[in-house]
């Protein structure tokens, strides 16, 4: 679709899909819309860039809030085991494991008050007891228990136990992490030395740590790290900081997911400045389109229904003053001397073509009476022909031979077939020379109607009537076997209901003037040849296809086939045929084209038209 067709496309309430309103506001939203996503942009980059960096500080404060919590419990734990281990009860019962000792003082609240899951007392020499309480399930464990000795009684940890040393550290035992904190039993007596140390082994449960941080915390033990990790989601943050063990190793990694309460924060202030800034191009854009209709607009509204008026009217008519000063004022004061000039020039004009038009018009409608008359010439001649062939004279013999009443029977059969057959054969004459004459009739017919139409007002001439082509085209196809010193054969294909919107005498005349020239242009290459018509319909339209084996034409000399004057045969004024034939199609809405495979090749002449249906002629 062409900028120009588009243009002129408009929407129910008046909207327009293209147009200097539009193309205007267009530029103006492009340009917003750059600008707003640059805002977006580098409000983004600020967001990214100062408060991620407030981001990044919460989640350091964060991890260093979960490092405080770790020392705080190990220091926490460690307090506990040392109350407990400066004890002259604890010193005795680590020297002589007094079997009533567990009983009266290891109960649960003994565990919950020391605030530990597991208790082992150690001597130097090996010999230990170990006690674990599970204080969920409310029951001892002497399996833990069990299990704790080998990690809390080994050599290696007793001779460092030996020499005073404390150990306060986290553990993987049982699947899970633990502290464990170890300390010497000492007596209040100065003078007693230490015969071994006591153990204390928690549970660290990650449920606390997420009380204490306010944030959902667990413990990880794939893989762990021995520096902090951060993910950050959409919405959340994932932190990840080192449990490390007693040799400095990595033995868990505390996660803890943490809002991301800044970077929302400036995501939502990007997005209400973005739908604020939108808002603000929104009301711009109401405010601009109101503008351009006033200053713009509105004068090319004007100007173009000056136009539209000048166009129904046929008059040249000048735009209503006051006339602004500004481009569009000086458009229109140039527009009204362009319609004064307009005007001097039509009358002028006026003068020079009426003579023109009535040379033009005599000289089309010569030319369509004699492609009209041509086959009537043709026709009458033999029609003389016919009607000069005299009775033959073994015919008037064998009269005056049947006459003699002594003539055989046989002799009088013979005699009678044989004249009969002279009687039919001018019998069969006469009905040729009938056919002969309704057909110069037709063409008569059809060259009082050529005068006919073009003596009528053109604005009157009906160009979409019903056409039906079956006898338009016979008619144009007697007109190309009716050709003086030529044997052409005219073939004829079309449909008897098929039907066309046009004029149906202009396009009978279009015909004739088809067929003659590829008349022509047979007899141009020697005299005999054959034309074929054929009509077809494909979905609302009508082609007729005219293909003669005549002189045809090089393939350069089509754009030029439909200029008046212009011929293919030099020699020969023409061209006026075709140029007629274009412009009358044209004007019936359809086309026609001219094709050839070359010179001596032949040529196919094509019109499309509108199908004529009865639904449409209801409508």
């Amino acid at each position: 679709m062409s900028a120009k067709r588009a243009a002129r496309i408009r929407l129910p309430g008046g909207i327009r899909l293209s147009g200097l309103g539009p193309r205007l506001l267009g530029n103006v939203m492009a340009i917003w819309l750059a600008a707003a996503a640059a805002i977006f942009l580098s409000l983004t980059a600020m967001i990214w860039s100062g408060f991620g960096r407030l981001e990044d500080a919460d989640i350091r404060a964060d991890a260093q809030r979960a490092a405080t919590w770790q020392e705080d419990l190990r220091a926490t734990h460690l307090a506990h085991v040392r109350d407990w281990a400066i004890s002259d009860m604890m010193y005795r019962y680590l020297a002589d494991f007094d079997p009533h000792f567990p009983v009266a003082y290891l109960n649960p609240d003994a565990f919950r008050n020391a605030q530990t899951d597991g208790m082992a007392f150690v001597r130097f020499s090996g010999e230990s007891r170990a006690y674990f309480y599970d204080i969920p399930a409310s029951r001892f464990r002497p399996d833990l228990a069990r299990a704790m000795l080998p990690i809390v009684a080994n050599p290696a940890v007793r001779q460092a136990m030996a020499r005073r040393a404390e150990v306060n550290q986290f553990i993987r035992f049982n699947h899970r992490l633990y502290l464990l904190a170890m300390t010497p039993v000492l007596s209040t007596r100065p003078s007693d030395q230490p015969q071994g140390y006591l153990v204390f082994l928690r549970y660290v449960d990650p449920a606390a740590l997420s009380g204490a941080l306010q944030l959902p915390a667990r413990f990880d033990f794939a893989a762990p790290g021995k520096t902090m990790t951060v993910v950050k989601h959409d919405r959340t943050v994932t932190v990840g900081t080192p449990v490390l063990g007693g040799c400095g190793g990595p033995l868990a990694t505390l996660v803890f997911e943490a809002p991301r309460t800044m970077m929302n924060a400036g995501k939502r202030l990007r997005d209400v400045m973005l739908v604020a800034t939108l808002a603000q191009l929104a009301a711009l854009l109401l405010v601009l389109k109101q503008r351009i209709d006033v200053l713009v607009l509105d004068p090319v509204r004007g100007l173009h229904r000056q136009v539209a008026r000048i166009r129904a009217r046929g008059e040249a008519e000048l735009l209503p003053d006051p006339v602004r000063d500004d481009e569009l004022g000086a458009l229109q004061g140039e527009f009204n001397t362009l319609t004064r000039e307009l005007a001097r020039l039509r009358d002028r004009i006026a003068a020079q073509s009426f003579a023109l038009g009535r040379h033009q018009s005599s000289a089309g409608l010569i030319h369509n009476v004699r492609n009209s008359l041509s086959p009537v010439h043709v026709i009458l001649s033999t029609l003389e022909r016919h009607l000069a062939r005299p009775v033959p004279a073994e015919a008037e013999r064998a009269l005056a031979e049947l006459a003699d009443p002594a003539t055989p029977p046989e002799r009088r059969a013979r005699l009678a077939a044989y004249l009969g057959a002279v009687h039919d054969g001018f019998g069969a004459a006469q009905q040729r020379a009938r056919e002969e004459a309704e057909a110069a009739d037709r063409h008569l017919a059809a060259a009082l109607d050529a005068i006919r139409e073009g003596q009528a007002d053109p604005s009157a001439v009906n160009q979409r009537e019903h056409c039906e082509l079956a006898p338009l085209l016979d008619r144009a196809a007697l007109a190309g076997r009716f050709v003086r010193d030529a044997a052409i054969t005219v073939s004829l294909d079309c449909p008897a209901a098929l039907a066309a919107r046009g004029n149906r005498v202009l396009l009978g005349q279009v015909f004739e003037n088809l067929v003659t020239n590829a008349a022509e242009a047979i007899i141009a290459r020697g005299g005999a040849g054959q034309i074929t018509i054929r009509a077809t319909e494909a979905e609302d339209r009508v082609v007729i296809e005219l293909t003669d084996d005549g002189e045809g034409f090089p393939e350069d000399r089509a754009p030029r086939l439909f200029e008046r004057g212009f011929s293919t045969r030099s020699g020969k004024l023409g061209g006026l045929g075709l140029h007629w034939c274009a412009n009358t199609i044209g004007a019936m809405g359809g086309s026609i084209a001219l094709t050839s495979p070359g010179a001596g090749q032949g040529a196919t002449a094509t019109i499309i038209l509108e199908r004529f249906s009865q639904a449409r002629r209801a409508a």
